[in-house]
């Protein structure tokens, strides 16, 4: 079913003449990244993932089932599992978590951070190998995610244990549950798929079909859910008396169109909040890192696009797009200008000897294109005054400016909403000039419009806010926790459940540093 909602949506963007633009607007770099065939006879990721499809057909013998059987929903994987998951002809990725189900006999095993999985003998009908990933997020139960989506013959048992968010919970002006304290839960699951907050979710692709089929028929799907928990007297009067205090985390508008989580910043002269551009430094190009690496912010999203590596992995790199000033967390050298494909770490002997590099060495950085009129925030030293500007000098500088974010693509101008088709996953930015930032990032299931990112905007107030990377690029951090992590299998089998991206823009309090760690690379960390 989710792979024909797929056909189905590209079949119906494609008669639109919107499929290449839509490709390109949701893959983080200026090229888009070469699908992972994975090795010669392998699955292809996005199959079923049913070991029924080895690579002669025959039945798995008993060595093979053993090794599978060192499979379990932890991170990294085994070695043995790792091997065994390739000899029965699927391809891997050593950052993912697996879990291998005999239909022979019962499988239950502990996923982590207070999650059981129990699936009965014969629940399928092949032997499967699932991808399944633990979440902890900052919802009384952790998300948990298991890839494919399969119907079960028999009903597998989840159980949830409540996990202790009180911390995030005094953030949100409406938590779930009125922030009580929840119980454990036992969830019968009838498919497999995503479990967010103690509750099965449908998928992004059925929500994405629906969206796109409502536009055609020039209809709209209703914001009004989400407009009403944010514009409410008494939510609204929470929202800026948290703000204030550093950040707030409206819940209204996860689970109802558009489906994006959302942080406003706003601080005070006694709880000041900094908005922070992030980066990696590198001699010849910026790292990609991963959002959840980056410690001591409040909030962290996924900055703007980027030329340079796809983002599959740990190692790589790239340029920022678009005019970029910010905070190095790399290597440690401070503050730097990074934008629009100039590299101004480097010295002007360095930078011209880049610059004359040939065109089969690919460590020469793009040449700055002048891509046009770009929508850019400066912030003040003070961390609190913003202002626009359009600029279409490539080689622009705001020396006295610590922060400067750009995009080509306005979301809101001087409260005027942008014009745009796209409907996908989207990270976005906006500010008031005067000390209010919020900061937008679509849920792992969320497909969003541009037109209804700009009326929550409007509607907490913000009448400049630009569109940042989007697709497989899409993340928040609140307090180092990855909020929406990649689901779908094509997705997982491309980045794990997080891209490297080569920038973020969030807000932390002066008092505290950023930092970067390794990462443990364990989809139970995430």
């Amino acid at each position: 079913m989710r792979l024909q909602a797929r056909r189905a949506a590209t079949l119906l963007l494609t008669l639109l003449g919107l499929w290449p633009a839509a490709a390109a607007a949701g893959g983080g770099t200026a090229a888009p990244a070469p699908l992972d065939q994975g090795d010669e006879g392998t699955l292809r990721a996005g199959q079923d993932m049913a070991l029924g499809h080895t690579l002669d057909g025959r039945p798995l013998d008993g060595a093979l089932r053993q090794k599978l059987g060192h499979c379990t929903g932890q991170t990294p994987p085994s070695a043995r599992c790792l091997d065994a998951i390739r000899a029965a002809g699927l391809h891997v990725r050593g950052d993912l978590g697996y879990l291998f189900h005999d239909p022979a006999q019962p499988l239950r095993q502990d996923l982590g951070h207070g999650v059981t999985l129990e699936v009965p003998a014969g629940a399928l009908e092949a032997p499967t190998v699932f991808i399944v990933g633990v979440h902890p997020g900052i919802d009384r139960y952790p998300l948990v995610n298991i890839a494919p989506i399969l119907s079960l013959k028999k009903a597998a048992t989840l159980t949830l244990q409540p996990q202790d968010v009180s911390r995030y919970q005094q953030w949100m002006p409406d938590p779930p549950g009125n922030g009580t304290p929840a119980g454990p839960q036992t969830l019968q699951l009838a498919r497999t798929g995503v479990i967010i907050d103690g509750q099965l979710r449908e998928s992004d692709d059925t929500q994405a079909v629906s969206g796109l089929v409502q536009r055609i028929l020039g209809q709209s799907r209703s914001l009004d859910p989400c407009l009403h928990s944010l514009t409410d007297p008494e939510t609204a009067r929470k929202i800026s008396e948290q703000a204030r205090q550093g950040i707030s985390l409206p819940q209204g508008c996860r689970f109802v169109p558009p489906y994006v989580h959302i942080a406003v910043t706003e601080g005070s002269q006694t709880a000041p909040m900094q908005t922070e551009l992030v980066f990696q430094a590198a001699p010849e190009q910026l790292h990609l890192f991963r959002l959840d690496t980056v410690k001591g912010f409040t909030v962290l999203i996924n900055g703007f696009l980027w030329h340079g590596d796809p983002g599959t992995d740990t190692g790589q790199g790239g340029w920022a797009m678009g005019y970029a000033r910010g905070l190095d967390v790399g290597s440690g050298l401070g503050r730097l200008t990074i934008g629009d494909n100039t590299w101004h770490l480097r010295t002007p002997e360095q930078l011209q000897q880049a610059q004359q590099r040939t065109d089969h060495d690919t460590e020469a950085p793009p040449q700055a294109s002048g891509t046009g009129r770009k929508r850019v925030v400066r912030f003040a030293a003070d961390q609190r005054q913003s202002s626009w500007d359009t600029r279409t000098d490539p080689q622009a500088r705001w020396p006295d400016n610590p922060v400067v974010l750009s995009s080509s693509t306005s979301i809101v101008r001087d409260g005027q909403c942008a014009q745009d088709a796209l409907t996908t996953r989207w990270s976005a930015f906006g500010t008031d000039g005067n000390g209010r930032s919020v900061f937008i990032s679509s849920t792992s299931l969320g497909q969003t419009h541009v037109d209804e990112l700009c009326r929550v905007f409007l509607a907490l107030g913000i009448p400049n806010a630009i569109r940042l990377d989007g697709g497989p690029s899409t993340a928040m951090t609140v307090d180092g926790r990855l909020l929406n992590p990649l689901v779908s299998l094509s997705d997982l089998m491309a980045f794990g459940t997080a891209r490297y991206v080569i920038d973020g823009v969030g807000a932390r309090a002066p008092s505290a540093r950023a930092l970067t760690g390794e990462g443990t690379n364990s989809a139970h960390s995430r």
